[in-house]
């Protein structure tokens, strides 16, 4: 017969008030280990697959990817409460097993690895809203692999110290000892803290950038301004979830570091809570990948034009007020064509011939004249290889930008 430890770090029988008390706590890590599980299967398929839904790779936009490692943590995390269900069926919560070893493990790696990637949500959309910056993909990639190395680092530390002696009852799940209350601050409680508090400093200066600069925005700037503030509404949900779910286990955890004994009836409701990030995650992204990834509508259709910047194709990025508002600009944007009906077959050879030149004469002509803050653009898109026909679509692009005052003296001289 196997030997555990005894009371505190093992519990057996359990009380039945925890036994009910767990049984939400197994219910909500059901709901999100399957709702994520669903959902991390989905967005790996349009990842894998995405020639045959999008114009562009879709692993390019970094908020997907965000999310998608959101959803990784958050599945982790639940699958450690999910272990709820074996407490409940064997009455009772005993270590050092298997069970309590992968609860522990797993609950610690989604907890710290949940809280990075909430922080990196914030501090991705603060450099984007604010500064207008956005880190290039190998860089990304590195950032998400630190993070990921990181989560396993501080989760790894703990048994590779201490061993079986690491993992043992904590309340009312397994988790790290009562005994290493040190390790519990550096390897988890350190880390919440700072994902919970630099989140909401992050999203405070982010409140108040934008509601000083939205009040400054011209109004035929106003559909712009929509985009950002619908763009960053979106990214501003996934923090405030985890701040609201894990603010309840977070300070109960403070408080046992003050050796106040909170009930266990207390951690029951809060690990509830906590293990709700899953579920609720993905049905955030469930409402919002609409707004995330354009699937159904062409790229020219769907994007808007900004100058000096490249339209997505794949959905929104959130970008900065700065990069789309300069001082007087006005831009006007024309277009027309068919799409290669009865018209394309009326044009002969010769007036094909005629369209060609007549684009090579404007291209070659524009491209010697020195831009102007005040002028037009008129292309003719040449036809697609391949068609028996040809489509024409003329756009014309008016920009006009008031002339600094300093110009205006210059010029006048």
């Amino acid at each position: 017969m196997p030997s555990y430890f005894p009371y505190p770090d093992s519990l057996d029988p359990l009380p039945d008030q925890i036994r009910k008390g767990l049984i939400p706590v197994g219910c909500c890590a059901l709901l999100s280990v399957v709702a994520t599980f669903l959902l991390l299967c989905w967005l790996t398929c349009r990842l894998v697959c995405w020639r045959q839904h999008y114009h562009t790779y879709v692993g390019y936009n970094q908020y997907v990817l965000l999310i998608f490692n959101l959803l990784l943590a958050d599945f982790q995390q639940s699958l450690g409460f999910l272990i709820t269900f074996h407490w409940i069926k064997e009455n009772r919560i005993v270590a050092p097993t298997a069970a309590c070893f992968a609860q522990s493990w797993l609950l610690h790696i989604g907890d710290v690895s949940s809280g990075f990637f909430v922080l990196a949500i914030a501090i991705h959309t603060w450099l984007a809203v604010i500064k207008g910056y956005k880190m290039s993909y190998t860089a990304f990639v590195t950032f998400v692999l630190v993070v990921w190395g990181l989560s396993v680092l501080l989760t790894l530390i703990g048994p590779a110290l201490h061993g079986n002696l690491t993992y043992t009852r904590a309340g009312v799940w397994c988790w790290i000892s009562t005994k290493y209350e040190t390790e519990r601050l550096w390897l988890h409680y350190l880390w919440i803290f700072i994902d919970e508090f630099g989140t909401i400093l992050i999203y405070g200066s982010i409140f108040f950038y934008l509601r000083g600069q939205l009040k400054n925005i011209p109004e035929n700037y106003a559909a712009s301004s929509n985009r950002l503030t619908k763009a960053t509404r979106y990214m501003i949900m996934y923090p405030m979830i985890y701040a609201i779910l894990t603010l309840p286990i977070a300070a109960g955890r403070m408080a046992a570091m003050t050796g106040r004994v909170l009930p266990d009836m207390y951690y029951c409701v809060a690990g509830s809570l906590l293990t709700s990030c899953g579920w609720l995650d993905a049905l955030l992204y469930t409402l919002t990948r609409q707004v995330l990834i354009s699937s159904e509508l062409d790229s020219a259709q769907k994007s808007y034009s900004r100058t000096a910047e490249p339209t997505n194709a794949t959905g929104w990025e959130i970008y900065s007020l700065k990069k789309d508002i300069r001082h007087g600009a006005r831009t006007v944007t024309i277009t027309g064509g068919g799409d290669g009906g009865e018209r394309d077959r009326d044009i002969s050879p010769s007036e094909r011939k005629r369209f060609n030149r007549e684009h090579l004469r404007r291209s070659s002509s524009a491209s010697v004249q020195d831009p102007s803050p005040l002028g037009s653009t008129d292309s003719i898109i040449k036809p697609a290889i391949g068609w028996s026909g040809v489509k024409a679509e003329t756009k014309v692009e008016i920009t006009i930008e008031h002339a600094h005052e300093s110009d205006q003296e210059s010029s006048r001289r």
